[in-house]
């Protein structure tokens, strides 16, 4: 397929993960899910098989999401609602992510590597805005900054919900 979009002109944009994640593999302090193992397995079976064909990169579809829809509305798999976990996943989220950029800048192939994020136009009633900020730092902010390093970022912003 990669080989196919360059043929044609077209520039392939890889996306490694996209709510794909079995259930119960977003457990913290899980092995699968420690930032250097998946680093070490993105960079062998991504960047050697793939690196010279892939036009940019994407760790995350929006990594923010799994632990919204996972662990803070219990929709996705594990389908819990636990606060805890929720910043724990996010947080291991976001580390993925730092150690995945880093480790398919090692090679093969040079390619711009970012991260799209869903970004909320957030507001509350009066009295509710440092809950807001919270969610806010834990959503977006954190995000940003772990996206510091990256060539872009992509955003998805998501229109107010009434």
């Amino acid at each position: 397929m990669l080989e196919a979009c360059h043929a044609r002109g077209i520039v392939p944009v890889v996306t490694l993960h996209h709510f794909t994640l079995r259930s119960g593999s977003l457990t913290p302090g899980d092995s699968r899910t420690r930032d250097r193992d998946v680093a070490r397995e993105l960079r062998q079976r991504v960047g050697r098989e793939f690196g010279a064909l892939i036009g940019n990169r994407v760790h995350d579809q929006r990594a923010d999401i799994v632990a919204v829809m996972g662990y803070l509305l219990g929709v996705f798999p594990p389908q819990v609602t636990d606060d805890g976990r929720f910043v724990a996943v996010n947080e291991m989220m976001r580390k993925a992510h730092v150690a995945m950029r880093e480790a398919l800048r090692e090679g093969p192939g040079t390619y711009p590597i970012g991260m799209p994020l869903s970004m909320q136009d957030y507001e509350t009633l009066p009295g509710g805005e440092q809950e807001m900020h919270a969610m806010r730092d834990e959503m977006e902010d954190k995000y940003l900054r772990a996206c510091e390093g990256d060539d872009y970022l992509g955003v998805r912003a998501t229109p107010r919900w009434s």
